[in-house]
């Protein structure tokens, strides 16, 4: 038997806990652990940007040439602290490297994402 339920307006909600269920025009779950990866996701995302916002100003961001040394400065940057490096890793298996691409937007981004591709290649022979 199914009961029927008083609608209600979530749109913009947060919720707290471990899971919740819910039926909106359909069923749809939400598990705590994606949306803090959702969260961890951007985290890492913010920190390759501002790493690559504050070389700007030693970098010419107008040719390629500029942009591959300033994101080569950002990849030294992230991989001299292990543990973005790795929190950068452990995101990317969650939600995959186009969801950090999609974050980012810097003119030298596209050159941090091929590292970040290299990184999970060897992070997955590891």
């Amino acid at each position: 038997m199914i009961e029927n339920f008083p609608s209600a307006n979530i749109q913009n909600s947060s919720f707290e806990g471990n899971f919740i269920q819910g039926n909106v025009s359909g069923n749809v779950s939400f598990s705590k652990g994606s949306v803090e990866s959702n969260s961890e996701l951007h985290q890492v995302a913010n920190q390759i940007q501002q790493i690559l916002e504050h070389l700007d100003e030693k970098h010419d961001k107008s040719s390629s040439s500029g942009k591959m040394q300033l994101a080569a400065a950002a990849i030294e940057t992230i991989e001299g602290d292990l543990t973005l490096r790795q929190r950068i890793i452990s995101a990317v298996k969650v939600g995959g490297v186009s969801a950090i691409e999609q974050l980012l937007s810097h003119p030298a981004s596209s050159f941090v994402i091929a590292a970040i591709q290299d990184w999970q290649k060897t992070s997955k022979s590891s």
